[in-house]
């Protein structure tokens, strides 16, 4: 008797579907999630993700999400950097950014 492989159903059905359709399930999926995420604080939808690991599940390492990543946080500090410089900005106040980036 041959033994069972079990591959992820989510992660096979993204191979074997077209495209448009997978696109299609994630719009609704999204659409869904920003219905029932509109009746909660800001503070409840955020403490959700992390108890979830909806952004990611790397017990014991920040995740925030892959916009989070080094390249982003990159790009994002380039672009404040350039704003601040051009308006001449001389003190702000503390950023929410994770301190991991601030070196």
């Amino acid at each position: 008797m041959r033994k069972a492989v079990w591959i992820p159903v989510k992660l096979s059905m993204k191979q074997l579907l077209p495209r448009a359709v997978v696109e299609f399930i994630r719009r609704c999926y999204v659409g869904r999630m920003r219905r029932r995420n509109a009746r909660l604080t800001t503070r409840n939808v955020f403490e959700e993700v992390y108890q979830k690991r909806l952004w990611g599940d790397h017990p014991g390492v920040y995740c925030s999400g892959s916009g989070s990543d080094l390249p982003y946080a990159i790009a994002y500090t380039d672009l404040v950097r350039h704003f601040i410089v051009t308006k001449g900005i001389k003190t702000s106040h503390p950023s929410t950014c994770p301190s991991k980036w601030l070196t």
